[in-house]
This record gives structure tokens, sequence and C-alpha cells, in this order.
């Protein structure tokens, strides 16, 4: 004869109501730039892509050093 068990069943995790707020993504056509896109397609989080031309210097600016204080992407 079976035992019964007496472990509670899991609850599923409630979502958001709300979408999320898409991920700002800062990004040039370099391969890491590339493996962070595929993964929130993949992953299907909403993003807003900002491109950073790294061959003009873009990542030195003053406006992008706040937002990435090593200037990198």
């Amino acid at each position: 004869m079976a035992k019964k068990s007496t472990r509670k069943p899991v609850k599923k995790a409630k979502r958001a109501a709300k979408p999320p707020k898409p991920i700002t993504l800062y990004t040039w056509a370099t391969p890491n730039g590339h493996k962070i896109s595929i993964i929130l397609e993949e992953l299907g989080v909403p993003y807003e892509t900002h491109p950073v031309d790294i061959n003009k210097g873009k990542q030195f600016a003053p406006a992008f050093l706040k937002i990435a204080p090593n200037n990198r992407i």
C-alpha cells in the first residue's frame, strides 16, 4: 500500500499585472553586444537599443560616461 504524501503542492509564481519596463541596451555591433541582444530576444524580455559607435569614440562622451563610468558597452 502506497504512503500518502505529506508534501504541499508547489504554488506557481504570479506574474506582474503590468508589462515590465523595457531594458535600455547600449550596444554596438561587436560579439559581446550581439550576445546580450540574442539572450534578451530568446527570453522575450522587452528592450530598447541605443547604438554607441565605439569606432568614433562615442563611449567616451560625457553622457555615456554617466551611465557607464568605465566607458565599456
